[in-house]
């Protein structure tokens, strides 16, 4: 894609745009972001960022077909960017699934402006997938869980990798989330944390106020809170004067370089000093605090959200219980978190049987 919208992309206020509400067959880029515009009120950031990514495809698609406008689509081009799309990434089928609903959403809204006929969006094909096609399986296991925060006992103790692998198992909460609590969002003494959603300071959560909650804690964790915030937390404010709870030498640790924490902590040889993949250690490629991705056992910060409510889920916490503390809907939890197996199921049902 040419850089000539990129001004726009990363727009964070869409409705700030000054776009000429008269016009009646906006460019594609135009009719994005006033699309954007409308649903801002309604989506976290990061799901606007995630759709106009998956939007500025289309806009690639016409500068590379000459198609400027959107009074230009017709089914028949939609169908060519349908088949475009499915060829050009190499993409699975639950990310084209993904990526053509988001654009079929947008042709719709389009059609409510009266910017094209009313049942173009039926153009875009959208391909089914399985119940179980997009249930990631990737999670961090309890045991290996337990063994890093054993790890983290005995050599990091309430130092930041700790906090950070401590709250995110015990609380099964998002990045985002950990990224927006403050200290003052802290109390000791009533062992909870409250997570708030700030956008005006930039610390959103992904469910916007619908996604603010108190959390319990445990003893443990408390004492790993205290010491940590007496001993190893960076004295540091953000750049709105708060005091973030997670920080580096220059403030709030940002989301990255708390992925980036939980990739390394993850890889085996941190924590056992072996490899089970006969690299060598000292020479891989995989070492080193910005290199941790690339390793094949090292997980993603959501892989842990998911091995958490799995154990949850196996230590027969109530699925209610399970939903107001990790802010998610049984709904969700049945189709992307709980990778139990039948197996594992039918074994925790027996003991109510027995």
């Amino acid at each position: 894609m040419t850089d000539d919208n990129s001004h726009k992309q990363y727009d964070h206020n869409y409705d700030a745009v000054d776009i000429d509400p008269t016009v009646t067959n906006p460019t594609l880029d135009d009719a994005i972001i006033m699309y954007l515009g409308d649903r801002q009120p309604e989506l976290a950031q990061s799901t606007l960022k995630g759709q106009r990514y998956r939007l500025d495809h289309l806009v690639r698609f016409g500068n590379e077909h000459d198609i400027t406008t959107v009074g230009e689509l017709t089914p028949v081009i939609l169908t060519q960017f349908t088949q475009w799309r499915r060829q050009h990434d190499d993409l699975n089928l639950v990310s084209l699934n993904s990526q053509l609903t988001t654009v079929r959403v947008f042709i719709a809204w389009c059609a409510t402006k009266g910017f094209v006929q009313g049942d173009l969006d039926q153009a875009i094909q959208i391909p089914e997938i399985g119940h179980d096609a997009d249930r990631r399986q990737k999670r961090v296991d309890a045991d290996v869980a337990a063994q890093i925060l054993t790890y983290c006992d005995k050599y990091a103790f309430a130092q930041r990798p700790h906090v950070i692998m401590r709250l995110l198992w015990r609380t099964a909460m998002r990045i985002g989330a950990l990224h927006a609590i403050d200290v003052d969002d802290y109390d000791s003494d009533a062992q909870q944390l409250h997570v708030v959603h700030r956008p005006a300071t930039d610390t959103p959560i992904k469910k916007q106020h619908r996604g603010e909650r108190v959390i319990s804690l445990q003893q443990q964790s408390c004492d790993i809170l205290d010491d940590y915030i007496k001993l190893h937390r960076h004295a540091q404010t953000d750049a709105y004067g708060r005091t973030p709870l997670v920080t580096s030498k220059q403030g709030r640790l940002s989301t990255s370089s708390l992925r980036r924490a939980v990739y390394r902590l993850t890889q085996p040889c941190q924590v056992t000093g072996e490899c089970p993949h006969n690299y060598d250690i000292e020479s891989c490629e995989h070492k080193g605090y910005t290199s941790g991705s690339g390793c094949p056992s090292s997980r993603a910060p959501h892989d842990v959200r998911r091995g958490a409510i799995t154990h949850f889920l196996s230590e027969d916490i109530p699925k209610e219980i399970v939903q107001d503390r990790c802010d998610v809907s049984p709904d969700v939890i049945d189709h992307h978190y709980d990778v139990r197996t039948d197996a594992e199921k039918a074994e925790q049902r027996r003991k109510y049987f027995d």
